[in-house]
């Protein structure tokens, strides 16, 4: 009887011991989640010439962000009268929707690692280039981004949209590279960043693991098996 007492007052003693463990290891995971913000990328290499248009959904929301047209446009002036030319153009279907834009509101042709968001402008729409090369920050470049800024549920985010080619030699013609999208409010985002792809994973610790009781170890057993075959 003695015996059995001491088995079962030390088996308390251990199980008050196993639940301090695994309410330190529970308030120490919360005070170190690491946020799960990422970049959503999609791919897309969609050609557009004249008369053609792109609707884009930035973050998947089902609601197009962007409208991008290529389109005969007439260009005159007060010297020359051009006619109809080619014209890839830009707009954000929303008015909250604006693009990183340059001095009198001409759109940034991005380079790959230029950031965005911190641009001073932003404008609401933009000639992106025109044919035979009259007007246009995107005339006859390749691998050029627009960056662009969105209110979500009131929150500003930040993305861009790539473009491999913009040919504006005649009329024009864009070859698209795809967009990207940074989901964490007010994060600027990298021109060409595109993420990894998927979540983050953590390997768990051994408090973490204590944490979880028997159910994180049995995982823990499960994942060891893995590795050795």
């Amino acid at each position: 009887m003695g015996r059995q007492k001491q088995n079962a007052s030390t088996s308390v003693v251990l199980d008050r011991r196993l639940l301090s463990y695994a309410m330190a290891a529970g308030a120490t995971l919360a005070a170190s989640t690491p946020s799960r913000a990422e970049v959503l990328f999609t791919p897309n290499n969609s050609f557009l010439k004249p008369p053609s248009s792109l609707a884009i959904d930035l973050n998947h929301d089902g609601v197009a962000d962007v409208l991008l047209k290529v389109k005969e446009i007439f260009v005159t002036s007060s010297s020359f009268n051009y006619g109809f030319v080619g014209a890839a153009l830009i707009y954000g279907q929303d008015s909250s929707n604006r693009f990183a834009a340059g001095p009198f509101s001409s759109l940034l042709p991005l380079r790959r690692g230029e950031q965005v968001g911190n641009q001073a402008r932003f404008a609401d729409w933009g000639v992106m280039a025109t044919g035979r090369a009259i007007f246009g920050p995107f005339d006859n470049v390749q691998n050029r981004f627009v960056g662009v800024k969105l209110l979500v549920n009131g929150e500003t985010h930040f993305g861009w949209i790539g473009f491999r080619r913009v040919d504006a030699r005649k009329t024009v013609q864009v070859t698209l590279a795809g967009w990207a999208y940074e989901t964490d409010p007010n994060t600027p985002i990298v021109a060409g960043d595109m993420g990894n792809g998927n979540e983050p994973t953590f390997q768990p610790t051994s408090l973490e693991i204590l944490s979880a009781g028997h159910a994180g170890i049995q995982q823990r057993r499960k994942r060891t098996i893995v590795r050795k075959q």
